[in-house]
């Protein structure tokens, strides 16, 4: 008996979109709008067409120790979200602030 299923084949993936929320940046606020820009492009990504299906995922954080004791956790999580192709609303969007290491391997190229 086969057991029929639609599962995820990660060669159908040909575009990848990496989205970053949160900041390590003590200075940056959580409310920052880059943040809102970043969340409304992941659910944007994961629900127009072509739908994205997230592939990977970065966690990265930092704890902080002031000097009165209290700690501040700082969290950044980056999203890698595939597609069979680009959509093409990803070039009618503004350019997001480019990753500080995505901004140093073009100044290498």
């Amino acid at each position: 008996m086969k057991v029929a299923h639609s599962g995820f084949d990660l060669s159908e993936i040909r575009f990848v979109k990496r989205i970053g929320v949160g900041n390590l940046d003590i200075r940056a606020g959580a409310a920052e709008p880059s943040n809102d820009a970043a969340m409304q492009t992941l659910n944007r990504c994961l629900s127009e067409y072509p739908r994205g299906t997230i592939i990977g995922r970065e966690m990265s954080f930092d704890v902080l120790t002031t000097k009165s004791g209290h700690q501040v956790v700082l969290e950044k999580v980056t999203y890698h979200v595939g597609f069979p192709r680009k959509p093409a609303w990803l070039d009618e969007e503004p350019q997001q602030q480019a990753d500080p290491a995505e901004a140093a391997l073009g100044a290498l190229a």
